[in-house]
């Protein structure tokens, strides 16, 4: 009995041991990528139409497992076939149509570069069978590379079909692009089509609503052996228009702003409109006296009053257009340094802002940069001119006309294109931002809430109707709180002490006397002229202090704790001190 056991536990485990597919131990290791030495039929065959299997044999075993997805996405038919079956086999792969493959047409067959042996070595290259069931051989090519729209960078492993629409019938041819986004589709007939591309996330081979697609290219091949270029650019779908997210002030006369997506980057400058009203006032914070607002002079915004101006929908042509040219005179003036006169604001005053998108500001700022130092240096010249001609001197008048003649012929030339250079696609487009600047025609004001709203806002897919609306208040600015201790140790450090001087020697002269001018020419460091030293010995003889009629004591009597009009002596010196200021002494 135990014997039979013993055969029964060796003939299961001869069976698990038959039965795994391991690798083999063992041996050298197998670092050669598959590749195939025979297909059937033949490349360029012309085979009898109908339905029939096309087999694939390798160098080696490959494995039922690709290194992405499963073996029918690892086959692509063009022009497709529908129903497409793969089957594994021990030599190679056998791949058939449902509907069979029909007459008069080319046929090609792709393996992906996802097949591979049972080691994980990959084939290094898509591998193509062409061959006809009756239609002409000629290697047109439909090519291209398919880019992001929001990156640029270009995308691998995308789908690509072109339909060809024929007397009777319709043709797509399919691909995928490969992993430097370049895409190819070869041996397709002559004649218009329409190309575009889709990332296959689900491997369904449908386009779907929420895959990232591109838009539907037209295209023609025109005669046999023609070639034609397209690049693709794929957008994530968005039913949903861009809308405001956050506002930031960046400095008095310019606002960060924010959106929740990409905005096309192509827009016409202007079609982006945007309006900032005065809707709330603080008049809690601490302002300087250029743009304090008393708190008199802000009428507070009732609950009716704000939903009122937050709840009107606004359109571009109610906000209207700014007025041209009012940021480059602000510009001006700011680099003079001449601040615009502006009275306080009111409620539902309403400021001009231009709305830029981060390219755009660029080049606008380039170009006042430019102006300004095209103004100042005609100001410059202008000074020349006008020192040459008061001074009469003929060189100076040599050197005004000179430059007068430099001058206009600066403005003969032909203006140069200094716009900086940004960031593209592979197909050109200008890389989308989700940002936007706006640059206002008036400073704000402390401690003022506005509101800003946007309309006009076209996403990166297209969908326009984006904009809303935001408020943002520019801050007070922080006063700092002056330290009192700090500054009493200041004044007291200052200070001369009572013992020196109450050691002072030098003494004024009597009435009447002569003063001796050679002992009172200069005054040795660390003593006072006579009449101070004299006052300062009375100071120290007594208890208190009494300041004369009208003098200032230091401190009050709450903080002293001192009779009315008297200080310790401890804080004679300070009294004599301000008195000497006040006096003209300086001390």
């Amino acid at each position: 009995m135990r014997r039979g056991w013993a055969l029964v536990a060796t003939c299961a485990l001869i069976a698990v041991a038959c039965g795994r597919r391991d690798i083999p131990s063992g041996g050298p290791e197998d670092r050669f990528p598959p590749f195939v030495v025979e297909t059937m039929p033949d490349t360029f065959a012309t085979i009898e139409p109908g339905d029939l299997s096309i087999r694939f044999r390798f160098s080696e075993r490959i494995s039922e497992r690709p290194s992405g997805g499963g073996l029918r996405d690892a086959v692509v038919v063009s022009p497709e076939v529908g129903d497409l079956r793969v089957k594994h086999r021990r030599q190679g792969l056998e791949v058939s149509a449902g509907e069979g493959f029909l007459p008069d047409r080319v046929y090609r067959v792709t393996l992906l570069p996802v097949i591979r042996d049972m080691f994980g070595n990959t084939l290094v290259d898509p591998f193509d069978l062409v061959f006809s069931t009756g239609g002409e051989i000629i290697p047109n090519v439909v090519a291209g590379m398919v880019e992001d729209r929001v990156t640029g960078d270009a995308v691998p492993e995308v789908r690509v079909a072109a339909r060809f629409s024929l007397e009777d019938d319709t043709l797509v041819h399919l691909n995928f692009s490969d992993t430097a986004g370049v895409f190819s589709l070869r041996y397709v007939p002559v004649g218009p089509f329409e190309l575009w591309a889709w990332q296959d996330r689900n491997r369904d081979g449908e386009l779907g609503e929420s895959e990232p697609q591109s838009q539907v290219h037209p295209g023609e091949i025109r005669e046999a052996l023609d070639t034609t270029m397209a690049v693709l650019t794929l957008v994530e779908p968005d039913t949903t228009p861009a809308r405001l997210a956050k506002v930031e002030i960046t400095d008095s006369v310019t606002l960060a702003i924010e959106i929740d997506d990409h905005i096309e980057p192509e827009l016409v400058q202007g079609t982006i409109v945007g309006a900032l009203v005065v809707v709330g006032f603080d008049t809690t914070g601490v302002a300087s006296a250029a743009d304090s607002v008393p708190e008199d002079e802000a009428p507070a915004i009732s609950a009716e009053e704000e939903a009122d101006t937050t709840d009107e929908a606004i359109s571009p042509d109610d906000l209207g257009e700014p007025a041209p040219g009012g940021t480059d005179s602000l510009a001006l003036a700011m680099e003079a340094d001449t601040a615009p006169v502006r009275a306080p604001p009111e409620l539902g005053d309403t400021l001009a802002v231009h709305i830029f998108q981060e390219n755009e500001h660029e080049v606008w700022s380039e170009h006042r940069k430019d102006s300004i130092a095209r103004a100042r240096e005609l100001e410059e010249l202008a000074e020349v001119d006008s020192a040459g001609a008061a001074a009469g001197q003929d060189a100076t008048e040599g050197r005004g006309a000179e430059t007068r003649q430099r001058e206009r012929g600066r403005d003969s030339e032909e203006p140069t294109d200094s716009a900086p250079d940004f960031a593209r696609t592979l197909s050109g487009l200008l890389i989308p931002y989700n940002t936007l600047v706006g640059v206002l025609e008036e400073p704000l004001a402390h401690g003022v809430l506005y509101e800003l709203t946007l309309v006009g806002i076209v996403n990166i897919a297209g969908l326009g109707g984006g904009g809303g609306v935001d408020t943002l208040l520019w801050e007070w600015p922080e006063v700092e709180e002056e330290d009192d201790e700090a500054e009493e140790g200041a004044e007291e450090a200052d200070s001369v002490p009572l013992d020196t001087l109450e050691s002072s020697d030098s003494v004024g002269p009597a009435d009447g006397e002569r003063q001796d001018t050679t002992a009172q020419d200069s005054v040795p460091p660390g003593t006072l002229p006579p009449d101070t030293a004299q006052a300062v010995d009375t100071v120290a003889s007594q208890d208190t202090l009494t300041l004369p009629e009208g003098a200032r004591p230091p401190y009050t009597t709450d903080q002293r704790g001192g009779q009315d009009g008297a200080i310790r002596p401890s804080g004679a010196a300070r009294a004599v001190r301000g008195a000497n200021r006040r006096s003209g002494l300086g001390l």
